[in-house]
């Protein structure tokens, strides 16, 4: 459960999506593109946590709920038209699917590398030709709930999973 399996687990769903996709994560602001600016960008925002216990049939198990926003955006122009910037969204929305989609496969394979994860409260806000480098794209927002015992190919674990 630990930030690091959350973080690594976001962004291999991220990355596993083609590979055309960069991926970054830090403060909005940290923000930068770094390789091709026409090419989709994913960003993870710092995520936060709230630790709890849970009972189940009288057993306390401790969990975490990870609350994830990330931005899902592409380069636009400051001058475009609705006509231009639907695409996109259009484009963006389908990455956001995709991803959830993928995330939430990761979690429910036969064979299961991932461990007990569930997604709930999706939430998903567009914003158009936004900041400096005018980006059109979509904020989403979801809770990650992850049990004690869950651990995502971390290099303390990579001996289990490995080889």
């Amino acid at each position: 459960m630990s930030h690091r399996s959350v973080r690594l687990l976001i962004e291999d769903a991220a990355k596993s999506l083609g590979d055309s996709i960069q991926f970054g994560h830090g403060k909005r602001t940290e923000f930068n593109q770094k390789k091709k600016p026409e090419d989709p960008w994913i960003w993870l925002l710092p995520l936060n946590a709230i630790p709890r216990y849970t009972n189940n049939n009288s057993t306390e198990n401790y969990e975490k709920q990870w609350n994830v926003i990330m931005v899902f955006l592409k380069m636009d122009r400051s001058d475009s038209l609705e006509t231009e910037y639907n695409p996109i969204l259009d484009d963006m929305d389908d990455l956001v699917d995709r991803f959830i989609n993928r995330l939430n496969d990761w979690s429910m394979k036969a064979t299961d590398t991932v461990g007990d994860l569930t997604i709930q409260n999706i939430s998903q806000t567009n914003f158009i030709k936004s900041d400096a480098d005018i980006y059109t794209g979509w904020f989403v927002s979801f809770q990650m709930i992850v049990s004690d015992d869950f651990e995502y190919c971390t290099p303390e674990n990579v001996v289990i999973y490995g080889d």
